[in-house]
C-alpha cells in the first residue's frame, strides 16, 4: 500500500538539490529481487515538491493553490497524484517540517489522520513509541486505525488497574486497617484518573 514516507525540513533561504527542501528522514519499500535500490521518492521530489515549493513558507492551506492538480483533502493535508501514485503532504504546526506519504492506493481521511499522527510520534518521541518509519512502511495497516501513543496509554492503564485492585485484595487479606485500605484505594483511583486525563490531552493534541 505505502511505497515511501519522508520527512523534510524546508527553508526558502537555503537552496539544496531538492530546492527549498532537505530530507531529514525517510523509509521506503524494499525493491524485491533486485541488486539496485530504486529511489521511490523520485516522483514526489521531482514533480510534486517543486509544484508546492513556492508557497511552503506561507500558510500551508494556500500552498495547494500552487498547482491545479494539488488539492487539500482534509485539514492541512494536501494530495497530488502523479501517474499511479498518490502523494499526501502535511506540515508540523509552527515548524518548517513537511511530512510526505507516497501510496499506491488512495487513502481515506481517517487513515491519513492516524498515519500522520503516528509519523509525528516517530519524529518527536521515538524512545516512547519504539517505532520507526520502516515499521510503518512494513505494516501500514497497524498504523492507520489507531494512534499508537494513545493506545500505549490505554494499555498502561489496563495493566496498572488490575494490579492495583489485586494489591487492595492482599491488604484486606492481611487484615490491614480498613481506613488505611480506603485511603490507598482512593489514591489508586486518583492515579487511574490521571491516566484518563493524559489520554484526553493526547487526543486534543492530535486533533
Amino acid at each position: 500500500m505505502l511505497t515511501a514516507i519522508a520527512i523534510y525540513s524546508y527553508d526558502e533561504n537555503q537552496i539544496t538539490d531538492l530546492g527549498i527542501f532537505k530530507r531529514i528522514d525517510f523509509s521506503q519499500q524494499s525493491t524485491v529481487k533486485s541488486i539496485f535500490q530504486f529511489n521511490l521518492l523520485e516522483d514526489l521530489e521531482k514533480k510534486t515538491l517543486p509544484k508546492i515549493a513556492g508557497k511552503m513558507h506561507a500558510d500551508v492551506n494556500t500552498a495547494a493553490d500552487a498547482a491545479a492538480k494539488t488539492k487539500t483533502v482534509t485539514g492541512s493535508v494536501m494530495w497530488r497524484q502523479e501517474n499511479d501514485e498518490h502523494h499526501y503532504l502535511d506540515t508540523i504546526h509552527g515548524e518548517k517540517i513537511l511530512i510526505a506519504i507516497c501510496s499506491k492506493k488512495k487513502l481515506y481521511a481517517f487513515e491519513l489522520f492516524n498515519l500522520f499522527a503516528n509519523i509525528k510520534h516517530v519524529y518527536y518521541r521515538p524512545e516512547k513509541v519504539k517505532t520507526s518509519l520502516a515499521d510503518i512502511i512494513a505494516n501500514p495497516v497497524g498504523y492507520i486505525g489507531r494512534d499508537m501513543l494513545i493506545a500505549k496509554v490505554h494499555q498502561t492503564n489496563s495493566e496498572v488497574i488490575p494490579l492495583a485492585l489485586k494489591a487492595v485484595d492482599k491488604m484486606l487479606e492481611r487484615g490491614e486497617d480498613i481506613t488505611v485500605t480506603v485511603s490507598k484505594t482512593i489514591q489508586l483511583q486518583d492515579n487511574a484518573n490521571i491516566y484518563f486525563e493524559k489520554t484526553k490531552t493526547l487526543k486534543k493534541r492530535c486533533c
